[in-house]
């Protein structure tokens, strides 16, 4: 028996969700409460909080910069989706990690590469050239 804790009664071991993270192997609330909880979900409201709580921008920012951008990453121009629960197709928002500016929305892989590349312009440009290089010489690297 377990109990859950979100409806507080104990319950059967078959009422809970398998979650192989916790140390007894499932979820801390019980299927029914999980439901629930799932059935209230709104991408958009949480996408809403998530903009203004880790960036400080008001939704009708974000909806302007989205549509100054046209819906596309402000570097490769991919198009990106405003909010979705799969964070490979929605916009990410870039910000300066040192002041917090907000500098546009980039797509998943454009925003991951310059903040693999610590926002360095000198590492970009290297990794460009190393490319170029390759590009052209395609033996070398053998």
């Amino acid at each position: 028996m377990k109990t859950c804790t979100a409806c507080k009664q104990e319950k059967e071991f078959s009422e809970f969700q398998k979650n192989r993270g916790r140390k007894d192997g499932l979820q801390c609330h019980c299927k029914e409460c999980f439901r629930e909880k799932y059935r209230k979900y709104d991408p958009l409201a949480r996408r809403k909080k998530h903009v203004k709580r880790y960036y400080g921008l008001e939704w009708d920012e974000y909806e302007a910069m989205y549509e100054t951008q046209k819906g596309c990453c402000k570097i490769c121009k991919k198009t990106v989706l405003m909010y979705e629960k799969d964070k490979l197709k929605v916009a990410h928002v870039d910000h300066d990690h040192t002041t917090g500016e907000v500098r546009g929305l980039l797509c998943h892989y454009c925003n991951a590469g310059i903040g693999y590349l610590q926002d360095n312009p000198m590492l970009l440009r290297k990794a460009a050239d190393y490319l170029e290089y390759f590009k052209h010489h395609p033996n070398k690297g053998k």
